[in-house]
């Protein structure tokens, strides 16, 4: 591709600044708390239709994902809850690249928890605030931009570049994984997850835990005679006492060791306790769960990215491992699509009261990506 035509690509993305804005405000406004993603993707899937790509819609199938070997267990399905997936069909010629990311968000919690409207969208001194705005609305709204301007520019790509908007990622990661049932396959993928535009070849596991500890009851006159679940209560006498947590894994390591490693540890604490070594506490593994994923530093997809990066901004990119779960365990595993984070939500937002996205960041990553559009698939 000429210097000339990057030039051209990257005058685009600027010339659409308030546009990208506006995209990204959009999302935000729309409530898309897990389970009630239907608005969203409805939005979504339009503007990829605008666009002219070829766009496909479906729900989720609840009870295929239940014999997948990485189904984590859910209290509901995926009725008015599709994935979008839209494809630039290549020319010919190119390696195929995936775009992914997710629309669905934790809850706002309460109001007077936020300086700004959750769901307003407000951009302040270079800031968008809102739920999402990192996480990860505004990744999503750099691959639809990344999209919108290449295809602007009067480019057309050599190979398929195919964008992967799914559901369900907060909970369970199912949307990404049912796109791998679905049967999409590129040659090399980015995930546009909170990495704050830091280049991630990698990312933690994650594994959820219940440690289940059973004391004596005893009346509250008498609860000298009894055994405190969790050595508290004035007035009530607590007789078992249920502690919550999750544990980091990181690329490469045994899942199944690491759980025996908790377990035995809670067993070696119990036997140092007189009660507790008649009374072992029950450790389970309930709720989400993520392996870990990584690929190499130096595979061409993560150089390419870190390349355009630093054409865009001067700047080397950071080179880290994202400390939190994501959807490349899918992509990389069972998809086996090589693929790499990048995105511009700051990961200390993640979840966050006043949630916020740079917007300065927002528009490099939509840089950064077009760009790599370019050199990944080919372009004419």
């Amino acid at each position: 591709m000429s210097v000339e035509a990057k030039r051209k690509l990257l005058a685009e993305v600027d010339a659409r600044r308030g546009r990208i804005i506006e995209l990204l405000q959009a999302l935000v406004r729309i409530p898309s708390v897990t389970g009630e993603e239907g608005e969203i993707q409805g939005f979504v899937a339009e503007r990829l239709r605008r666009m002219g790509l070829e766009v496909d819609v479906w729900e989720p199938d609840w009870e295929a994902l239940k014999k997948h070997p990485g189904y984590v267990p859910v209290t509901r399905g995926y009725e008015g809850r599709p994935n979008v997936v839209g494809v630039i069909k290549g020319t010919g010629g190119g390696k195929s690249l995936l775009l992914n990311g997710h629309t669905d968000t934790v809850p706002n919690g309460p109001r007077e928890a936020w300086e700004h409207d959750p769901l307003g969208a407000e951009l302040v001194d270079g800031r968008v605030y809102g739920r999402g705005a990192s996480d990860m609305k505004s990744g999503v709204a750099a691959i639809i931009a990344a999209a919108e301007c290449f295809l602007a520019a009067g480019l057309r790509a050599k190979g398929d570049v195919i964008l992967d908007i799914v559901v369900d990622e907060e909970l369970s990661g199912h949307g990404t994984l049912d796109t791998i049932l679905r049967g999409y396959r590129a040659d090399a993928g980015i995930c546009c997850e909170t990495s704050g535009n830091a280049v991630q070849p990698g990312s933690i596991g994650r594994i959820w835990f219940e440690v289940r500890i059973k004391g004596k009851p005893a009346g509250i006159q008498r609860r000298y005679e009894g055994v405190n679940a969790i050595d508290l209560g004035p007035s009530a006498f607590p007789d078992t006492c249920l502690l919550k947590g999750s544990m980091a894994t990181v690329p490469g390591e045994d899942h199944a060791a690491a759980k025996r490693s908790l377990v035995d540890q809670v067993a070696r604490a119990a036997q140092a306790d007189p009660w507790m070594k008649d009374h072992p506490p029950e450790v389970r593994f309930v709720g989400y769960y993520a392996e870990a994923a990584a690929i190499d530093r130096n595979h061409p997809i993560v150089q390419t990215v870190a390349r355009n990066y630093k054409e865009v901004t001067g700047r080397d990119p950071e080179i880290s491992g994202r400390q939190g779960a994501a959807d490349i365990r899918f992509l990389n595993g069972f998809g086996k699509i090589p693929t790499v984070i990048f995105g511009p939500g700051p990961t200390t937002q993640m979840h966050a009261n006043n949630e916020w996205v740079a917007v300065d960041d927002l528009i490099d990553a939509v840089k950064t990506l077009a760009l790599s559009i370019c050199d990944w698939c080919g372009a004419e």
